[in-house]
């Protein structure tokens, strides 16, 4: 909406989703609007994510923040516009959702059972998600429920898999005191929204500037600023998520023994099976590109390298790095076999090949390959040619289709997969992205 300039549009949606807010959070669906599940916890931070873009695209664009929507649910109790329903600005809403992360969100979805979901074990309907506040991470889930876009649920009894995530993008383990962080590329969203609130905050250009915090060893709630919350993350960040070329046991990486590819970036901290803290995937480049200053730069060059290496694919990139004991590049929905890693399309997210994330993939070395041009130019060049090269690739599937689309996804070295969509909006839209920035270097004659 915000590349091709539709801001009415844009801006009804980030309205329209604000008025769906519970329990501090997006659903993940919406079941026809009064039969929405509340049971992912990275839609509400690429809601910010709209909201912060809008408002750098569109002039005067934080205005947004004061215009009222009415909430379909006024507590998380309700009844869909029931009784005592309220209307709120924009701000208001923005500011629920990170002081309900603040507090610690913890809930059983309404109608749980297999009325809502005839795969999911019962400890799955439980929702919990916080703030670690000596790190400022998003922590959260169990290892029975799916909590981010890698959302595949198992569910063939035959293989032994049902009511089983098929990915460790939400984990609970890491000690007796937290649980895992939510640290993929959508965990870590939520840096640069506190750092942009904080901005915005010393501007008097939204309302609020912190969250107010209670800690065990506190007698009483403190402001915790967002300029405060952003640098906990900040000094944390590395420290917990980059893996090096040491198999030197430390606090942070107490099983070196595990690690299978050293210089990548985890995609969380402490899931309840260690060694899926070190898998390889394709969610850090999404961070990259939105909060950029979390990243050394000598780190990200050596790690966007692995993923160029080792997930890259024709379309889109793997999900799961290919030397990885999980990983199947070929995603077929009906597969009725009793082999675990594949049965009912349980690999959806370990192997094939999605197109979105290939688009914040180029957008990251594009990141920083600007930070790289000054001391070697011809960088940015380079990087925009190996760009374009792999463009062509779409461009040759746009021509190929009588969609005039891009998939979904793909299977194993770019191959048709049957059971992906074959007219994605992401898929169009991220890779309008890398076009959209590439168009802005040129236009600030960076190269």
């Amino acid at each position: 909406m915000l590349v091709t300039e539709r801001f009415h549009e844009a801006k009804a949606i980030i309205l329209s989703f604000a008025a769906t807010l519970r329990h501090g959070l997006i659903p993940n669906l919406h079941g026809e609007g009064v039969h929405a599940r509340y049971n992912c916890r990275d839609a509400v931070w690429w809601w910010f994510q709209a909201i912060q873009d809008y408002c750098s695209f569109v002039p005067q664009g934080h205005e947004i923040f004061k215009e009222e929507l009415l909430r379909i649910f006024h507590t998380d109790d309700s009844e869909p516009y029931g009784a005592g329903f309220k209307t709120q600005p924009l701000a208001e809403v923005m500011q629920e959702a990170l002081q309900r992360h603040a507090d610690g969100i913890y809930f059983r979805e309404r109608n749980a059972g297999k009325a809502i979901d005839e795969h999911m074990r019962e400890e799955g309907f439980t929702v919990e998600a916080g703030i670690d506040w000596n790190t400022g991470f998003v922590f959260g889930g169990n290892s029975y429920n799916c909590g981010t876009w890698m959302d595949k649920m198992g569910s063939s009894d035959k293989a032994g898999n049902k009511g089983k995530p098929a990915t460790p993008s939400i984990c609970l383990n890491y000690s007796l005191v937290k649980q895992g962080w939510l640290g993929s590329g959508v965990g870590r969203l939520v840096c640069i929204y506190v750092k942009w609130l904080s901005d915005l905050s010393k501007k008097n250009k939204y309302p609020f500037e912190g969250v107010a915090v209670k800690k065990p060893e506190w007698s009483h709630s403190q402001l915790v600023t967002f300029s405060i919350w952003s640098n906990l993350i900040e000094r944390n960040f590395e420290k917990y998520f980059f893996v090096d070329g040491t198999y030197t046991s430390t606090d942070v990486d107490p099983h070196p023994e595990l690690i299978n590819k050293h210089n990548i970036y985890k995609d969380l901290v402490g899931s309840s099976t260690a060694w899926t803290d070190y898998q390889l995937r394709p969610n850090f480049p999404i961070a990259i590109v939105v909060a950029p200053h979390l990243f050394t730069t000598e780190k990200a060059v050596v790690a966007l390298e692995m993923v160029e290496t080792h997930l890259v694919g024709l379309l889109g990139l793997k999900t799961l790095d290919s030397s990885d004991w999980n990983y199947n590049g070929d995603y077929l929905n009906n597969d009725d076999s009793d082999n675990y890693k594949t049965a009912r399309g349980f690999n959806y997210h370990n192997g094939p090949e999605w197109l979105w994330p290939l688009g914040y993939f180029m957008r990251a070395s594009l990141v920083i390959a600007e930070r790289l041009e000054s001391q070697t130019p011809g960088t940015i060049e380079k990087t925009v040619m190996n760009i374009e090269h792999k463009l062509a690739n779409h461009h040759l599937a746009l021509l190929s289709t009588d969609w005039k689309s891009l998939p979904e996804l793909t299977n194993t070295n770019g191959q048709k997969c049957m059971d992906s969509c074959p007219a994605q909006a992401w898929s169009i839209s991220c890779i309008l992205d890398v076009l959209y920035d590439i168009k802005a270097l040129h236009n600030r004659k960076t190269f």
